[in-house]
């Protein structure tokens, strides 16, 4: 919040500090946090023009790119 806080009140969001593992998939309990993240959002915003389902997909594939392209650059 001291980071991102002023920017988030300045545009009217919320902040959502996450926490990701590098290795192994995600679980059960991940996705159903992430998915009520995404829900709260859209409701927040009214989001109408794309899907539940499509923007999930899209941000759980940019997590794990940026994970995979951080692990890349700082462990080779």
């Amino acid at each position: 919040m001291r980071k991102y806080g002023t920017l988030a009140a300045n545009f009217n969001m919320d902040v959502y500090p996450m926490g990701f593992e590098t290795q192994g998939t995600w679980g059960s309990c991940t996705h159903m946090i992430f998915d009520a993240i995404l829900k709260r959002i859209q409701n927040n915003n009214n989001m109408d023009r794309v899907s539940h389902e499509t923007k999930s997909h899209y941000w759980k594939q940019q997590i794990s790119f940026i994970l995979q392209i951080y692990c890349t650059k700082k462990f080779a």
